[in-house]
């Protein structure tokens, strides 16, 4: 069924929804991915992404809810570029 899409694209499409299901061209993913960011709404709908506007975001709100399916993960974003011993790496210019 996908023999014609790029095989990098559909498997990044597997890293950031995990496995889901596929049933009468209908995919139904395993999770929902939100993005808090200044992405546009428009643009995250069009990649099948949930939005929300990071300036309304309490974090507190979201807090010590893993039993509900809600992980925080502080500084996310800054772990992605944290190198094995720790640092983090330059970005060429």
């Amino acid at each position: 069924m996908f023999k014609d899409y790029p095989w990098g694209a559909i498997a990044h499409c597997t890293h950031v929804k995990g496995i889901g299901t596929y049933k009468d061209g209908m995919e139904k993913p395993r999770i929902n991915v939100v993005l808090a960011t200044s992405i546009s709404r428009e643009r995250c709908k069009k990649i099948n992404l949930g939005y929300m506007d990071p300036e309304q975001i309490d974090i507190e709100n979201y807090e010590g809810k893993e039993d509900k399916g809600i992980l925080v993960v502080h500084n996310a974003g800054e772990t992605l570029y944290r190198l094995a011993d720790g640092t983090i790496p330059r970005i060429r210019e």
